[in-house]
């Protein structure tokens, strides 16, 4: 690694926790990274972003329901407003920092990207789930379940031994003279008898607001900006929720240490996956949101 990377790399090191990942859910916990391989069965999320309260009461903003009938006209009626016409740009991107955070924590996950042709993937499945207001990014479907025949494949042909299932639901909220974006993250993790042996739901708001008039008209576009950030919190709170053991870095003496030792495995994913993402031209400052690092590591990264 080269000399001025690897200094801004040591930089941010210091503020890291290494952290093995634990899911517990009552008095049932379980630790993906034990698992030869997860699939990442299912991540979809809802079409509109409707309002999370009353608490715009005399607002003319329509509430949007989930029905199907009722979503289609909405969508129909509302297909201008980038908070209809950005949601499936919403999931595919949620689905993408899900899958890059679950790589960092150092677990082994399947994904339509790894196994194209797995039939969970493939098959046209849930089809009256479609007409309903939720979309599916990256190749996942809208699944909550697996039957056996599917589970037998992933156990069979992929070497899976756990499933994770999710979904994220978009909702805006009002905060004095401020509309702030809601995302809740649902996580449901299966053995490969389909028994549920973890589940819970995480949720973040974003850390900024939209201005709202005196009419209560606000930027839309604004709005949906703030989707992949709190996405990314939503997931953070999935995974802090799930440490149960830390280990602070500040209290490593660098001075004596061998720097690449200090580089535990799961930050070198980020550094690779950061790498991967610039390939795709995904832009610095995005990736720097999404894996945690100091935009200058990751503009670094870009020049090489």
């Amino acid at each position: 690694m080269k000399t001025g990377l690897m200094k801004n790399f040591i930089k941010f090191i210091i503020s890291l926790f290494a952290v093995s990942v634990f899911f517990s859910c009552a008095s049932t916990s379980v630790d993906l990274t034990s698992y030869k391989k997860t699939a990442l069965v299912s991540v979809y999320g809802n079409s509109m972003i409707p309002w999370y309260s009353n608490s715009m009461k005399g607002s003319d903003e329509p509430e949007y329901t989930e029905g199907i009938i009722s979503g289609a006209i909405n969508r129909a009626v509302n297909e201008a407003d980038p908070e209809v016409n950005l949601a499936e740009q919403r999931v595919v991107h949620a689905a993408l920092i899900l899958e890059e955070v679950l790589k960092t924590k150092g677990i082994n996950i399947l994904t339509p990207s790894s196994a194209p042709d797995c039939s969970i993937y493939t098959k046209d499945t849930y089809k009256e789930k479609k007409l309903a207001s939720k979309y599916s990014g990256r190749g996942y479907k809208i699944l909550d379940s697996l039957s056996k025949k599917y589970r037998t494949e992933l156990v069979n042909k992929n070497g899976c031994d756990s499933m994770l299932f999710t979904n994220f639901k978009f909702e805006k909220i009002q905060k004095s003279r401020k509309v702030f974006l809601r995302v809740t993250l649902s996580a449901k993790v299966t053995d490969m008898e389909g028994s549920v042996i973890f589940r819970n739901k995480y949720t973040a708001t974003s850390d900024e607001g939209v201005e709202m008039d005196r009419a209560s008209r606000y930027d839309h576009d604004e709005l949906c900006s703030l989707s992949d950030s709190t996405v990314l919190k939503a997931i953070n709170l999935f995974m802090e929720s799930s440490e149960s053991q830390t280990l602070v870095l500040e209290k490593l003496d660098l001075s004596k240490a061998d720097e690449e030792a200090v580089i535990d495995e799961a930050t070198k994913a980020k550094i690779e996956a950061a790498r991967a993402m610039l390939k795709d031209g995904v832009a610095p400052e995005q990736i720097a949101k999404w894996q945690n690092l100091p935009l200058e590591l990751v503009q670094e990264l870009a020049q090489e």
